[in-house]
């Protein structure tokens, strides 16, 4: 095959520069983004059942609802909220299941679910959609939030026309209120014409509800017969409702008011103080998110002449302004490896054959571009990172082909083309087998499952197309150059025997005097040497034990979040007020250049962050940016512990962003059983407990502090008597409250709701309900304080299950320490809590997640260790051979603790992500070492100086194949970036570590085996002499 290489060389030539030209063509149209997509294997299911309690909403729609979904297979978790008036469901799936037909099976199953639901209760609603990618949050401000709403016709056209952008998936507006047509009831004048509201609900259908009339043919043509549409909601006011006692008909007018309105906001927003609203744009899974910003950024720009002087569109963030940032970083160091691997290549090889190997790196580039998307694979910080990791290895087989025709000219003297065909194929085995072991180590992780998998999946994909490029051009173009310029430069024999490069002398001597003065040395007491490099390297080890470990670190960015939570119970108008002081306080810390305040529940997930706090009237959320010279993680804990001071009576919690997935808060505590009282009884007890554990803070529960509730006490022997319904009572209670949708206005735009209301214009709620009148089934009206008393009470927030069982969740934070660090703590503070029967506790969350992943991570780690010694021992036919090379990884993994001990790096995700792929990268250092002393074994030659021999010719490939791999990582490991750093480090330490000792263990073990399995033959031999029965 390398022979056909070489003398079609043209042919060859031209079918890389092809490939090559079509993979950096495919390059510029791979879809670029921050972050790997990573589907989400999550559906919600939302079912609103207006006016329930939540435990009316728990035993009549949450309960029947995960009943029904439990008979599904492939379904991993089902957790719930059962709330005021609606219930919330997330399904999660197994793993490794065709998600399309587990939610084509759940819509099933909820579907048929929807009859055994209490009436009244709406449409439960499935959506199995909650991946996207986010492209930009951007928020329109003004002096007064009457301005923003103004602007309301404006903002959903924008809304419509930012939908048109192909792949934006969906616009999402927060702040802008619900318009409506509202019709506001005098409950004295419905008394006063004995009319119900029910009355004028079925009026107002009547007036505004028209059917198709058809078509009218004549002899001529046809005609579409029409009304005239009613486009000003006003002159709903002209709708006659009844007639009165005396004839005379009654109007809307007469009896109330038509306006047009906003329903109650459930979100307000601030930019930098001021009332905004905001937009937030998503789109599909997969789009190239650089294209579509362009195409926003042209929208954005036209509507800057719809909005008057006094508003003005803000920029929160943009996807494309990390990307930028982030392409800049990777740019310079991408560049500064491969100068690196050229100037380590070039200390050992003339420049040009440099050059040569060095062109490895930009084809196995274009190569795997080519591929990848075949892969699904987009240019992200993963896959380019991972591009980056391998530069320094790519070399590596142009190295070993290079040296070994370097050998064949010089020591056998061979013509140019003997030498590149026989010194290339005679490699090309241990090429092969350190390739494919290599390939085995990385591609272990593609079957890394879940949101994880997905994440780190361009990694191994990136590495297999790579390195199996640069095999190829290493069998093919550094023979074709060899050949094509020692024929031009017609060197003399004396010439090859000159070392290369710019310490090719020194190099020289110093493997000389490693080979042949200091081996000799070290064979002479093998198991003694052996042992104790043994020893020293497994007590590495135990550095595992005093290592931080954390899955993943914080983000080493210029945004963070500021989470804040009312009391419970609170308004939206306080939660408004303490968000937009929170958010003004911020804005005149040191360094702040911008904050975005949302009160009413999260803000956009802009960041994909892994800790959300949900909707609720307590609730709010600050996004903040500060100056390149502000650090979050400085500002983090002193923030915390000065508004803590300045509002007690709130929880407000700075944090950074988080690089990963989600995995949970670092303290999550469920704790399961049936009833509620004992439930909260119980994490009460575990908060105590945990409260003075180091590290903790921010410790809540799941269930919240109960709701005030205004409860009617009702005269049911009364209700009866007077023929009043309980549906109708409830009913009537809306008018004074969200009020009750009648139909919709047409306005020749949209199409807006009709709700009534009764007494709107009284801003006390109390009087509002006390003036009610409830209907009859005679169409009697009641009056409300006849058949029922207002008390103020308590009731629940929420009733939370998980797996079909009532859960409390004790949840807190941690400052200073890992879920690693305090978990055993929290454990035996936990065991000693006695509970009834029935009632468990199990940890879930960061530590649960962690343990999950890591479990997994050891598991393909032994995978791809027995992969390459498997691959070891066929190649060889020899367990010893297996052997050596276990040695060789346990060696490597030893230098990774250390290294990530020394520079106090987390053990994490991408830290043994590091190690994982290390096994493969060092494995190929001794199956190149083990081939050559077992061909000059072999050959007849005596043991000790075959293992000499053998190191001696080697090690210099050895030592610059290891050399450009580390320099390769070096810009990654000094880089700013929190995420590679470790898994350069672990790499770099193991690589560094692995190498100096592979040239002392290998050579050692080998002798030692190879003396023991002389000995046992000799032994056998004389056996054999001496028993003649034998022979």
């Amino acid at each position: 095959m390398i022979n056909y290489f070489v003398k079609k060389r043209k042919i060859t030539l031209l079918i890389f520069s092809m490939i090559v030209v079509m993979g950096l063509f495919n390059f510029l149209k791979i879809p670029r983004q921050e972050m790997p997509d990573i589907a989400a294997n999550s559906a919600m299911i939302t079912t609103v059942y207006p006016g329930a309690s939540p435990e009316k909403v728990e035993y009549a729609v949450t309960k029947i609802i995960e009943e029904k979904i439990n008979e599904m297979h492939g379904i991993e978790t089902i957790t719930s909220q059962s709330k005021d008036s609606v219930s919330i469901i997330t399904v999660e799936a197994k793993k490794h299941v065709d998600i399309e037909k587990v939610w084509e099976e759940l819509r099933t199953k909820v579907g048929d679910v929807k009859p055994e639901l209490p009436e009244g209760t709406l449409a439960p609603s499935v959506n199995d959609e909650l991946s996207k990618s986010f492209i930009q949050t951007f928020n329109v401000t003004a002096d007064t939030f009457d301005q923003l709403y103004s602007l309301y016709p404006t903002l959903n056209s924008w809304k419509d026309q930012l939908r048109t952008i192909r792949n934006v998936s969906d616009v999402q507006l927060i702040g802008l209120p619900t318009k409506e047509v509202q019709i506001d009831l005098d409950a004295g004048k419905l008394r006063e014409y004995g009319i119900t509201w029910e009355q004028v609900s079925s009026a107002i259908q009547a007036d505004n509800t028209k059917a198709p009339m058809g078509n009218f043919d004549t002899q001529d043509r046809t005609y579409k017969l029409e009304l005239d549409e009613l486009y000003n909601p006003e002159q709903l006011n002209n709708s006659l409702i009844t007639l009165s006692k005396d004839r005379y008909p009654v109007y809307l007018r007469d009896i109330g008011k038509v306006s047009v309105g906003f329903k109650k906001p459930d979100h307000y927003v601030y930019h930098n103080g001021k009332p905004a609203i905001s937009f937030t744009l998503v789109a599909n899974l997969g789009s190239n998110i650089v294209e579509i910003q362009k195409d926003v950024d042209k929208k954005e720009a036209s509507f800057q002449k719809d909005i008057p002087s006094w508003a003005k569109i803000e920029n929160v963030y943009t996807k494309t302004d990390y990307l930028d940032d982030l392409s800049h970083d990777i740019t310079r160091e991408m560049l500064v490896a491969i100068a690196a691997v050229l100037l380590v290549c070039s200390l050992g090889l003339s420049f040009v054959t440099s050059v040569i190997i060095a062109l490895a790196i930009p084809i196995s580039i274009a190569v795997s571009m080519l591929f990848a998307q075949f892969f699904n694979v987009t240019l992200n910080e993963i896959s380019i990172y991972s591009v980056i990791i391998l530069i320094g290895v790519l070399v590596d087989d142009s190295v070993v082909v290079n040296d070994n025709i370097n050998r064949h000219l010089s020591v056998f003297r061979k013509t140019p083309q003997q030498a590149a065909v026989e010194g290339a194929q005679e490699v090309l085995p241990s090429i092969f087998t350190a390739v494919l072991a290599a390939i085995f180590s990385f591609g272990v992780l593609y079957f890394l499952s879940g949101e994880i998998g997905q994440m780190g999946r361009p990694l191994p994909i990136i590495a297999a197309l790579a390195m199996g490029t640069s095999m190829m051009m290493s069998i093919s173009i550094v023979p074709i150059f060899r050949t094509w310029y020692e024929q031009r430069s017609r060197k003399k024999i004396e010439d090859y025997e000159k070392p290369a490069g710019l310490l090719g002398k020194p190099f020289k001597r110093f493997t000389d005097w490693y080979a042949f003065k200091i081996l000799p040395v070290v064979l002479e007491k093998p198991l003694l040497i052996g042992l104790t490099v043994l020893i020293v390297s497994i007590s590495a080890y135990g550095l595992i034990f005093v290592s931080p470990i954390q899955l993943f670190p914080p983000a080493n960015r210029s945004e963070m979040l500021v989470d804040i939570r009312g009391t419970s119970g609170t308004s939206l108008e306080n939660t408004k007020n303490l968000v937009s002081e929170v958010s003004k306080w911020v804005s005149n810390q040191p360094g702040v250049v911008m904050v975005s305040a949302y009160a009413g529940g999260s803000a956009p997930d802009m960041f994909g962050d892994d800790k959300p706090i949900g909707i609720g009237a307590e609730l709010g959320q600050l996004i903040v940016r500060v100056d390149n010279k502000t650090k979050t993680a400085e500002v983090v804990d002193r923030w915390y512990d000065e508004l803590k001071e300045k509002y007690p009576e709130a929880v407000i919690m700075p944090r950074e962003l988080v690089l990963g997935i989600p995995v949970g808060k670092p303290v999550d505590i469920r704790i399961y059983g049936q009833d509620i009282t004992e439930l909260s009884s119980i994490a009460q007890q575990v908060k105590e407990r945990i409260k003075d554990v180091k590290g903790i803070r921010n410790i809540q529960d799941s269930m919240g502090s109960n709701l005030f509730t205004l409860r009617l006490e009702v005269n049911k022997p009364l209700m009866d008597h007077k023929l009043v319904s309980s549906a109708a009572l409830s009913s009537t209670l809306r008018l004074a409250t969200d009020g009750i949708l009648v139909s919709n206005f047409d306005d020749g735009k949209d199409l807006i709701n009709i709700d009534l209301y009764a007494d709107k214009s009284i801003t006390d709620p109390l009087q509002r309900i006390e003036n009610l009148a409830v209907p009859n089934a005679l169409g009697q009206q009641i009056p409300l304080k006849e058949i029922a008393q207002m008390k103020t009470s308590f009731n629940l927030k929420v009733i939370n299950h998980r797996n079909l069982s009532r859960v409390i969740d004790v949840t807190g934070d941690l400052k200073g320490y890992t879920a690693f660090n305090t978990t055993p703590e929290v454990k035996k503070l936990l065991n000693q809590i006695t509970l009834p029967e029935g009632y468990y506790w199990e940890l879930g969350g960061e530590i649960s997640k962690e343990m999950d992943i890591l479990k997994e991570l050891g598991t393909l780690l032994a995978v791809a260790v027995l992969l390459i010694i498997l691959t070891v021992a066929i190649k060889f036919n020899s367990l010893s051979a297996a052997f050596l090379m276990l040695l060789t990884i346990l060696l490597a993994f030893s230098g990774s603790f250390i290294g990530l001990f020394i520079t106090r790096s987390d053990i994490g995700f991408m830290a043994l992500m590091g190690v994982i792929s290390l096994v493969g990268i060092v494995s190929r250092n001794g199956i190149v070492l083990i081939e050559f002393i077992e061909n000059e074994y072999h050959t007849g030659a005596e043991l000790k100086p075959s293992v000499i021999n053998a190191v001696g010719a080697r090690m210099k490939p050895v030592l610059l194949t290891s050399s450009t791999a580390i320099v390769g990582l070096i810009p990654i490991a000094v880089s700013s970036n929190v995420l590679f750093r470790p898994l350069a480090i672990a790499i770099i330490f193991g690589l560094l570590y692995s190498t100096i000792l592979t040239l002392v263990v290998v050579p050692i073990f080998y002798t030692i085996i190879a003396q023991y399995k002389m000995k046992r033959k000799n032994n056998s031999i004389k056996q054999t002499k001496l028993d003649p029965e034998l022979c």
